[in-house]
């Protein structure tokens, strides 16, 4: 397999103005990859990526320019550990790098899996996932379960039924969940007990994030919210590429279980039929009850303070509009649509929701839009 590493990257920074993790470019172990400003780290991951996926042998074109930054002696190195790598110069200056691929990854020196941290704007950038002891929780939980397990506020016996709903329980081992729905699917309240140690305070998170919302939702997403509620990204990544409950900890496998067995339960003595999950947060009562000006201009403020944090120069972010009070967006200027922008919309979405409220988004104005803005102002000196 032959592939085109300038031409993956572009694609990469330019698909996620529009969208998450979700390549649509063949082969498919590219959805598991994720770029790294290090091209050497990024291309190490590439053939990860591809080692996962089953392949023996990968070839990828380095353009000339991409190879001139980088230190060929610690490509190989890196690439070692994946099998027999060798990258030979073409006649324009470009790397044609070839790695066959050993069916399982080599055993690497402790250098090539110790945490890569590299601290830029407040954030910790990729990196290769520590090893730990069996049963040990990764660093970017470890604090917040531990707060969890030692103050639980969601631990006793089962929530009273809900009038005209039903409480369901669900257990593995001495640990018990118990959730109490109410007629219209949603989650009234949530309590666990019998658990100890890390697992106490993991079902005690669960159970924070389950009421309020549809039982349907806790079933396909509770589990995703609290890893992402627990991880403190100021600690190095607990996965390579995309971060999901399942390859980020196997502490979040029980939890799991245990809501997805508590949902079953209670679907089948509600009578709960099939089908898509269109449940949708709503923001803060407090966000909400704003006047329009006033939560636009937070939003143009949020917006200035995260460009701050992140190093990016404020005034070439224009915040246009507040779509649905909760929608975010930015004109596309010069610097918004630049491939270098793309990476950090996230970290700037981000920084935006911690300020304003976790339903927020942040998107990138339409080029139709951008056209019909410009003839109805002649603004075009911040306009593509």
């Amino acid at each position: 397999m032959r592939l085109i590493y300038d031409d993956l990257v572009r694609h990469y920074l330019d698909s996620l103005h529009s969208k998450l993790r979700n390549f649509a470019v063949e082969p498919e172990f590219l959805a598991t990859w994720v770029h790294d400003e290090d091209d050497a780290v990024s291309l190490s991951e590439l053939f990860a990526a591809a080692q996962s996926a089953g392949s023996r042998e990968l070839s990828i074109v380095v353009g000339a320019k991409t190879a001139s930054r980088l230190d060929r002696a610690r490509l190989e190195s890196m690439l070692k550990v994946r099998g027999a790598p060798r990258v030979e110069t073409e006649a324009d200056g470009s790397w044609l790098v070839t790695v066959a691929l050993s069916a399982r990854p080599a055993a690497a020196p402790e250098s090539a899996v110790s945490p890569q941290v590299r601290a830029r704007a407040g954030f910790v950038e990729k990196t290769a996932p520590a090893e730990r002891r069996p049963g040990e929780l990764h660093p970017a939980y470890r604090t917040a379960i531990e707060r969890l397990a030692g103050s639980p506020l969601f631990e006793g016996a089962a929530p009273d039924a809900p009038t005209g709903g039903l409480v369901v329980e669900a257990a593995e081992g001495p640990a018990v969940l118990a959730v109490a729905v109410a007629t219209n699917g949603v989650v009234a309240d949530a309590r666990h007990r019998g658990a100890t140690g890390n697992l106490r305070g993991l079902l005690d998170g669960l159970c924070a994030l389950l009421p309020g919302r549809s039982f349907r939702e806790g079933r396909d997403h509770a589990i995703v919210r609290l890893e992402a509620h627990l991880r403190d990204r100021a600690k190095p990544s607990p996965a390579r590429g995309v971060v999901t409950p399942r390859t980020a900890d196997p502490a979040f496998a029980l939890p799991e279980r245990l809501v997805r067995a508590a949902y079953a339960d209670w679907a089948g003595k509600a009578g709960a039929e099939a089908g898509w999950n269109f449940w949708d947060d709503r923001p803060a009562a407090a966000w909400l009850a704003l006047p329009a000006e006033e939560k636009l201009s937070r939003a143009k403020t949020a917006v200035a303070a995260a460009c701050g944090t992140l190093g990016v120069d404020a005034a070439g972010v224009e915040v246009l509009e507040l779509l649905n009070e909760c929608r975010i967006v930015l004109a596309a200027t010069p610097l918004t649509i630049a491939p270098e922008f793309a990476p950090k919309v996230m970290r700037l979405e981000r920084l935006v929701k911690e300020a304003l409220d976790p339903r927020i988004e942040v998107q990138l104005e339409s080029l139709e839009d951008r056209n019909r803005r410009a003839q109805r102002t002649q603004r075009t000196d911040k306009l593509v």
